[in-house]
């Protein structure tokens, strides 16, 4: 048995790094455990041949006011670096070619990606007053009642696919974007929803010379001692004087309070007794069964324009594509879900006159083939996609070849936000809030997917111990 500690935090992805960041700078006797060797989560730098590749998340919003706060606290603000607007023209993959999607309201129109049968119906929405139904429609049902179903399929369907990685018709509105939804509510209208939404000019997209992962390492150091890895917890028991955690190891370790801040499934088996005696009994079970998305990232650097096997001059510049599930599903389609074109967003993610991709593979596929087998197909398929032909019809190896490449496959890596997911989450914090005092949850299934939420999800848990911590003082 351990010295007992105010807050245990469990997991040192980004939720459990931020919450235990703020509890510190509050004052509060804190201790991290992670079951894995790193801390970090999904945020992965790899750094090495000249090339930068971000195995997970790529960028972060500069209108995310938690990841901000979490900068300026760690001192990293004078590290950050920021693209300009968006990031550049993004691409949908439509009729056998890229066409850049519309980058202003005005564009939709004129863009050659829908039909005037679409663009008629997308103008009069707001037209249309609309009532929220009595159950939590999915996202494609939500959109298509509002834009119509080739807009919603061609446009909302690629969009989702590069946040949570899955089909439009597994989420469900509300759950997946809860601010859109609401204020759709108020206003009737999903347009002047949106519009209500906007930000002031968000200041482009952030990330840090070596990478995100800057940010963990960051933490890491301010954590110190704090932070334990290759510490699994095994079962989490009630007493008298709060919680005790019981380590893989064997060690227990006594604490005031618990956030636990794994993913889904991990979290499901920490809580599951403390949920049993909940007014609906499939809480845990409905949390362990949480749906995910897996998928498969192949990163791929080039030569500098001019070589042998750089990609062409004139090929597709700027964010990146998305391939509509449309697409995907007929025969001469992208493999694809997307790609992002990581040497354009920031400086030195490849030498000079280099480029790198990200592309982002159905988990499905990937899964069947070995790692060189991966970067073959998805080669073949990025540069295709992109217009790129071979030098020579007759010679397989006229095509451009990739100078280096690194195949990361996440599997249940994404939380699919389905319809009620927001009830569950509610729900399970409602149950521990009235009957598992001191024991909280944070994470990527708990409050949005996004770099920003992930941490904002961390730091109100912080939030929240801290209350309780001087309300017992």
């Amino acid at each position: 048995m351990e010295t007992p500690r105010t807050v245990l935090v469990i997991g040192a992805g980004l939720a459990g790094l931020a919450c235990a960041h703020a509890l510190v700078r509050a004052g509060l006797d804190v201790l991290v455990l992670e079951a894995t060797t790193r801390a970090g989560g999904v945020v992965q730098t790899h750094r090495g041949d000249e090339f930068l590749f971000e195995e997970g998340p790529n960028t972060v919003q500069a209108s995310g006011a938690a990841f901000r706060a979490c900068v300026d606290e760690l001192g990293l603000t004078p590290r950050l670096i920021t693209t300009a607007g968006s990031g550049g023209t993004r691409w949908l993959w439509h009729r056998g070619r890229l066409v850049a999607l519309p980058s202003k309201p005005q564009e939709l129109l004129t863009t050659p990606l829908l039909s005037w049968r679409a663009k008629l119906t997308l103008v009069s929405e707001p037209l249309r007053r609309w009532h929220a139904p009595a159950q939590e429609p999915t996202l494609r049902d939500f959109l298509a009642d509002r834009i119509g179903m080739e807009a919603t399929m061609r446009l909302a369907g690629a969009f989702v696919r590069g946040v949570y990685g899955a089909e439009i018709a597994q989420l469900g509105a509300q759950s997946a974007f809860p601010r859109l939804y609401a204020a759709t509510c108020v206003h009737g209208s999903l347009l002047k929803a949106a519009k209500s939404l906007q930000h002031a000019p968000s200041g482009g997209l952030l990330s840090f010379p070596s990478g995100l992962e800057e940010l963990v390492e960051a933490f890491t150091r301010a954590l110190g001692p704090r932070l334990r890895l290759s510490s699994g917890v095994q079962r989490l028991m009630r007493t008298t004087e709060g919680w005790t955690a019981v380590l893989d190891s064997g060690v227990h370790i006594r604490a005031t309070q618990v956030v636990v801040c794994t993913p889904a499934r991990a979290a499901a088996r920490l809580l599951g007794e403390h949920l049993h005696n909940s007014a609906d009994t499939t809480l845990s079970e409905r949390l362990a069964t949480l749906p995910h998305a897996s998928l498969t990232v192949a990163h791929l650097g080039f030569e500098p324009t001019g070589s042998r096997n750089a990609i062409p001059a004139g090929a597709p510049r700027g964010f990146g594509y998305l391939v509509p599930p449309e697409a995907s599903a007929h025969a001469g389609g992208p493999l694809a879900l997307g790609a992002i074109f990581a040497s354009e967003l920031f400086p030195d993610r490849a030498p000079r006159g280099a480029r790198s991709f990200a592309c982002f593979l159905p988990a499905a596929w990937a899964d069947q083939r070995s790692d060189d087998e991966i970067v073959r197909g998805a080669t073949l398929d990025l540069l295709q996609t992109l217009g790129v032909r071979p030098s020579s019809s007759q010679d397989s190896d006229s095509w451009p070849q990739p100078r280096v490449s690194r195949v990361r496959r996440w599997h249940n890596a994404i939380p699919t936000y389905g319809v009620g997911h927001m009830h569950l989450v509610h729900a399970i914090r409602t149950h521990l809030d009235q009957h598992a005092p001191g024991l909280q949850v944070a994470g990527s299934w708990t409050d949005g997917v996004s770099v920003d939420a992930v941490l904002a999800s961390g730091r109100e848990a912080a939030r929240r111990a801290q209350a309780q911590a001087l309300a017992q003082a």
